[in-house]
């Protein structure tokens, strides 16, 4: 019967975790993952355990399915750990520390980033490759980069930078140019919030050089294009909005609609910049209803209310319809505001 067990153990692990995860079809990975676990239950396999409870809470966080689920789980993982096993043990673990991970990235996307920076400024000097103490540096500035916009103090925005850094100098090796190319565009990001437009110009450049991802140059892209209509070059922000939307139509994962959307209503802010009001509105309603960047939605309900008070002047009857667009747009960044500064 326990060699039965282990054969479908070894069985779910090929299915679910190093196929249909690793081509991130999570639906269909769950159902392995979850068999998984229960075969590693009944053989009483720690390792087994743990990797695919692990595994399952990445299914969580990396599909968005239930943030507040993956954090639960990777709660347990580590109570599990502190009950059974030794201080000593637990600090050579390295399955320990990715879980710990694992739960800071989930608290960030959660908005608990106090808890969040908290553990990565704890683990950072746990790993010992490169790479994930790239990755570890990358989510510490992201968080203090989401600290600085929900608290407006820019302060965050200087140690975001100053954290990216300490990524960029571990970048040595030509396998981890994509790695940079990530850190890169966060840092331009960064500049971006600081006014320094072209700092940030160069920095995204810098990051394009060094992926051929066409997501990542898509997201690059559209931060280039909302850059240059900062500076007022609306030629080089069109070249830069094309070329992501390209990209993003024929990219069919969940990631990529939610740039899509991005792009639209860059397209939008854009198409406001040079005078075209209501084509600028059409973007924009094509992407407001599920955005999430504050930016872009504050520059939607902004154009609903000029575009409102300019058909207000001519009589039109649209007025009121862009009006009552502009105080759900409104009303919707407040709340989003006020969860932010809750959480």
């Amino acid at each position: 019967m326990r060699e039965k067990i282990k054969q479908l153990l070894k069985k779910y692990n090929a299915i679910g975790r190093k196929k249909l995860y690793k081509e991130r079809k999570y639906e269909e990975a769950l159902e392995y993952i979850i068999r998984a676990i229960q075969c590693a239950e009944l053989l009483d396999d720690w390792d087994g355990i743990v990797q695919n409870r692990l595994l399952l809470g990445h299914v969580y966080l990396n599909s968005m399915k239930d943030l507040n689920y993956a954090a639960e789980i990777y709660t347990k993982i580590l109570k599990m750990f502190e009950e059974k096993q030794s201080e000593e043990v637990i600090e050579k673990s390295e399955e320990y520390f990715k879980c710990k991970y694992a739960l800071a990235r989930t608290l960030r996307k959660l908005g608990k980033l106090d808890q969040a920076i908290s553990i990565l400024e704890d683990i950072e000097s746990k790993f010992h490759d490169n790479e994930t103490r790239i990755n570890v540096f990358n989510d510490l500035g992201l968080t203090y980069w989401r600290k600085a916009s929900v608290t407006q103090n820019k302060i965050y925005l200087d140690e975001a930078i100053r954290i990216y850094d300490l990524a960029i100098e571990l970048c040595n090796e030509e396998v981890l140019h994509k790695s940079k190319a990530m850190v890169l565009n966060n840092k331009g990001m960064a500049y971006y919030d600081q006014q320094q437009y072209d700092l940030a110009i160069n920095t995204f450049n810098e990051a394009l050089s060094l992926t051929n991802d066409e997501f990542y140059i898509a997201c690059i892209s559209n931060e280039i294009a909302k850059t240059y209509l900062k500076l007022g070059n609306f030629h080089m922000a069109k070249k830069f909005i094309n070329k992501a939307n390209q990209i993003l139509l024929d990219y069919d994962e969940k990631a990529g609609e939610i740039e899509l959307l991005r792009n639209l209503a860059i397209e939008g802010l854009y198409q406001r910049k040079i005078g075209n009001f209501e084509d600028a509105v059409n973007y924009f309603e094509m992407a407001a209803t599920k955005l999430e960047d504050r930016e872009l939605k504050i520059e939607a309900a902004e154009t609903f209310h000029q575009l409102s008070l300019m058909l207000k002047e001519r009589g039109d009857i649209r007025s009121g319809r862009y009006a009552l667009k502009f105080e759900e747009l409104a009303k919707e960044i407040e709340e989003q505001e006020q969860r932010l500064i809750s959480s």
